[in-house]
């Protein structure tokens, strides 16, 4: 049987990151794990998984939740570091 963490390394994400991705996309956590996983090496879906992110950020924080918001902050990071977007 499959459990999340094999999803999870198999796409090579951190929790955090696939957390603000299925909050970001509204889908659950292993269809973000499919998400990133498609984006790796494509420019055009690790920038339409980006703007999930980042809308996912701004919601945190029109909520005013700064410790969500650096969590959020640091998975947008290093999810850009790790995917191409040219």
């Amino acid at each position: 049987m499959l459990r999340f963490t094999d999803f999870s390394d198999f796409c090579d994400l951190t929790d955090g990151e696939i957390q603000s991705i299925s909050s970001g996309a509204n889908v659950p956590y292993i269809e973000a794990c499919a998400l990133a996983h498609e984006a790796e090496d494509n420019p055009e879906s690790s920038r339409a998984v980006l703007k999930m992110m980042q809308q996912h950020l701004e919601r945190v924080e029109k909520n005013a939740d700064g410790l969500r918001s650096k969590e959020i902050h640091l998975a947008i990071n290093n999810f850009a570091a790790t995917h191409k977007f040219t």
